[in-house]
């Protein structure tokens, strides 16, 4: 009884336990955002802005980690209306390793599906891009990570998943903007010429613009004493955009992950919980994600999506995201290799 008695007076002296709280470091994720958010009819929910986790970077960080600014986002507005299509009449796959589209087999989409239930030993933890522009990094090793693991396992070989190394393309790839920025595609063709490390070789360095993460090329040691430096490559060839939801889904279904380019606005930094649909704030260019299944909730068909913003932002790291959300043009195309095993 007197423990009882003890362990009241201990709640009645403790406050309740609060949500984390940070501080607030940049104007663009502020009260008056948060406000006219609640006031539209939204299908998703926004953090307080002292319970934002983004809310500790400042507008410069927080500007290049949602926008990469060496990315000339017109030329990406372009690069979707020329080759999106919308319409999915046509579910095409090369997923057989050869550039040219072929007709895809026969194969029922069902109306929701998560890769990561499926494949839960294959699905990488989710990342913290910190502060540089290096979404498209993170992007394009998930899916290099996930697809070699799910291989593997295919070919039944224990599912051996191993993360690869965001800082090997910072560092090496010639084709990027380091931490302003790089095209995803170009990271999976690195991976087919040079391959790459893996995280415990070259560890991410948290940096700005012209931080750690800015090291130069390490090309035959690892940063870390005591591993072993070995590169996993793609097959030639087999690095591939497709494009239109229907194939997308056929592609997550039968082979994994993609990722995928979208415009990010200052919105998606309040996301919490939800299906996200842009509906206020500005352009900060584009944004590297990782597509990882899709879903129906009453009427509204959502894509799935792995972000790599840490998991203490939005649903546990990850988000979803309205099909026909025609600004972000999330969805409308999706990148990937295969990997060797």
């Amino acid at each position: 009884m007197k423990y009882i008695i003890l362990l009241f007076l201990l709640a009645l002296t403790y406050p309740p336990l609060q949500a984390k709280r940070y501080p607030l470091r940049n104007k663009i994720i502020n009260k008056k955002m948060v406000d006219e958010l609640r006031s539209k009819n939204l299908t998703w929910t926004v953090y307080e802005p002292e319970e934002n986790p983004l809310s500790q970077y400042n507008d410069t960080e927080l500007m290049r980690m949602l926008g990469m600014p060496g990315i000339d986002i017109n030329e990406v507005r372009q690069y979707f209306i020329e080759y999106s299509d919308p319409s999915d009449k046509n579910i095409m796959s090369n997923s057989l390793g050869s550039n040219e589209m072929r007709p895809a087999r026969s194969v029922v989409l069902p109306g929701d599906y998560d890769w990561r239930t499926s494949n839960n030993p294959c699905m990488p933890q989710v990342q913290d891009q910190g502060r540089c522009g290096s979404c498209y990094a993170f992007a394009a090793v998930t899916v290099f990570s996930a697809r070699r693991c799910a291989l593997l396992a295919k070919g039944n070989s224990p599912p051996n998943l191993i993360f690869y190394s965001p800082q090997d393309l910072l560092s090496c790839n010639i084709h990027t903007k380091m931490c302003d920025g790089g095209i995803i595609d170009l990271s999976f063709r690195y991976f087919e010429d040079f391959g790459v490390v893996t995280q415990a070789c070259q560890p991410y360095l948290e940096s700005g613009n012209a931080g750690s993460a800015s090291q130069e090329c390490r090309p035959s040691t690892c940063s870390t004493h005591g591993q072993i430096f070995q590169k996993e490559y793609c097959k030639r060839g087999s690095s591939v955009i497709i494009y239109g939801r229907e194939r997308i889904k056929h592609e997550i279904l039968t082979n994994g992950p993609v990722a995928t380019f979208m415009e990010a606005f200052t919105d998606l930094t309040n996301y919490r919980s939800g299906i996200y649909k842009h509906t206020s704030g500005t352009s900060a260019g584009g944004h590297a994600v990782v597509i990882v299944g899709w879903g129906v909730s009453g009427s509204v068909n959502f894509w799935i999506v792995k972000n790599s913003w840490g998991h203490l932002w939005g649903e546990n790291g990850y988000f979803r995201s309205d099909m026909t959300d025609d600004k972000t043009k999330l969805g409308q195309s999706g990148m990937y290799c295969i990997p060797e095993v």
